[in-house]
C-alpha cells in the first residue's frame, strides 16, 4: 500500500511503500498535457452560479421589497449555501442604517422578465 509521495526525480515519482522500500513510477499521472489547467478543474468541481453579475432581480429582505442588480452569487459555506449580493436601486432602511447593498439567498430573489 502506497502512503506518501517521497520526492521528484527526473521526470519521476519515487513512492514509499509499507514495506519501507522505495519504488520509482513514470510521471504519467503528472503529465501537464493529462491535467490540464486551474481554470478548467474549477469550471468542473465549483460551485456554477445561478444569477450572474449585473442580472436586473427582485424579492423582499426582511419584508422589505427591493429590486436591483446581481453583484455576486456564490458559496463562501457549505453550510449556509449559496448566497447572492445584490446592488439595490434604492436605498433601504433597517435598524437606523442606510443599506445599498444586501445578501440574500437564493430563495428570496426571482429573475426580473426581459421586455
Amino acid at each position: 500500500m502506497v502512503y506518501f509521495y517521497s520526492a521528484w526525480r527526473d521526470n519521476d515519482i519515487c513512492i514509499r511503500h509499507d514495506s519501507g522500500h522505495f519504488v520509482r513510477h513514470n510521471n504519467l499521472l503528472f503529465d501537464s498535457s493529462l491535467m490540464g489547467n486551474q481554470t478548467e478543474y474549477f469550471e468542473r468541481t465549483g460551485y456554477q452560479p445561478e444569477y450572474h453579475i449585473g442580472d436586473r432581480v427582485f424579492g423582499h429582505y426582511r419584508g422589505i421589497p427591493f429590486a436591483g442588480s446581481v453583484g455576486n452569487d456564490t458559496v463562501i459555506s457549505p453550510v449556509q449555501g449559496p448566497r447572492i449580493s445584490i446592488h439595490l436601486d434604492l436605498p433601504i432602511r433597517l435598524e437606523g442604517a442606510v443599506k445599498n447593498v444586501i445578501i440574500v439567498q437564493h430563495r428570496d430573489v426571482r429573475r426580473m422578465k426581459e421586455f
